[in-house]
């Protein structure tokens, strides 16, 4: 087990914290606030996860309608010849 003072974790955070990292117990002392026991969290999230429970629990309650229309009235859908996105073909 480590045990340092809050100064020195400060000074020297980045060794500090890779020990931790790699499985070995730290307590900072500070003379204001006593001990503490840093502990990593390891948080382990896939984007959007969780998304799709979200909107069928949504469309269950009638709270899944569109904020904006999909297709503005002056909105121009047609493809044009030279437009970067666009695969033309005449």
């Amino acid at each position: 087990m480590l045990v340092t003072s809050t100064r020195e974790f400060r000074e020297k955070q980045g060794q500090y914290l890779g020990k931790v990292a790699r499985g070995e117990d730290l307590v900072l002392r500070s003379r204001k606030f006593g001990s503490f026991k840093i502990i990593p969290i390891v948080v382990k999230s896939e984007p959007r996860q969780g998304w799709a429970k979200a909107a069928k629990e949504m469309a269950q309650i009638g709270d899944d309608e569109l904020l904006m229309p999909d297709v503005f009235e002056d909105e121009d859908l047609s493809c044009k010849q030279n437009a970067p996105m666009c695969r033309y073909k005449p």
